[in-house]
């Protein structure tokens, strides 16, 4: 009911009360639905809710949204992992921009 009103925030409620073993889940395909509507921001929450913030920098490599990338890789990731998206950006830019 609260998924066909795009009421995430309530479904999300309800899944944390009543069945906490799917709440990784819910977030992950919350975060498909909203990435395939086109919604980022709100997939990438949601993404990160479940754990798995690495797909939202994928998302938005994907979407040629470097710096986006590197701020969700910055707040969530380690250093090594900062630092293979930064890799990435500039091997995207270019070898004279990403030098």
């Amino acid at each position: 009911m609260y998924k066909k009103a795009k009421q995430y925030d309530n479904m999300i409620r309800l899944v944390t009360k009543f069945r906490k073993d799917l709440l990784k889940d819910t977030h992950q395909h919350l975060a498909q639905q909203l990435e395939m509507e086109g919604n980022l921001k709100q997939a990438e929450h949601h993404y990160i809710e479940s754990g798995a913030w690495h797909y939202g920098v994928d998302m938005y490599r994907a979407h040629d949204m470097w710096e986006e990338a590197l701020r969700v890789a910055k707040t969530n990731g380690t250093t090594k992992e900062l630092a293979e998206i930064a890799i990435k950006v500039a091997e995207n830019m270019g070898a004279e921009k990403g030098t």
